[in-house]
């Protein structure tokens, strides 16, 4: 099936696209995206509620150090990346060939488009969006759903696809 049929309204759609459990329970107001900074970037949704996650073979431990404020990154009217302040892990992040630095904020790209629109960008997210690390050092970074518009999710959805299918 073609990715354009997927109606940011049915995400349940969405999921059958998908590898099992990189989209679940995208209806429900619990789910959180992870964005992985491992090897690869990758993006997973998973309904997370704890201190501790398990996502392939891998704990993830919450640091406990909050993001505060984010901005989805826009280009044309999709998300190409999302950017956060965090002093605390910048350096660590700073490592991964899609993490790029600026005046003290950290740039997440999704795609080789990397530049964005501000005057799209500035949707100042607040809250419930956490660095995580695995003991084998690796980091993931959560970002609760919910909040956004449908073309947001249809975006995300559309990244968390073409991640996962190469």
């Amino acid at each position: 099936r073609e990715l354009d049929t997927v109606s940011a309204t049915d995400l349940e759609r969405a999921a059958r696209l998908l590898p099992e459990n990189t989209l679940s329970h995208l209806s429900n107001e619990s789910h959180t995206l992870i964005l992985f900074l491992n090897n690869q970037l990758r993006i997973q949704f998973l309904n997370i509620s704890t201190e501790v996650f398990e996502a392939d073979g891998e704990v993830y431990f919450n640091t406990r150090d909050c993001l505060m404020f984010f901005d989805w990154l826009r280009f044309q009217n999709k998300i190409v990346g999302v950017r956060f302040d965090d002093s605390t892990h910048s350096n660590e992040f700073a490592d991964h060939p899609v993490v790029e630095l600026r005046d003290s904020q950290v740039y997440v790209w999704f795609s080789d488009v990397l530049e964005f629109e501000e005057e799209h960008s500035g949707d100042q997210g607040f809250g419930g969006h956490y660095v995580y690390r695995s003991s084998n050092g690796r980091f993931a970074i959560s970002f609760p759903m919910g909040w956004e518009p449908d073309e947001d999710r249809k975006s995300l959805g559309e990244i968390a696809w073409q991640m996962a299918n190469g």
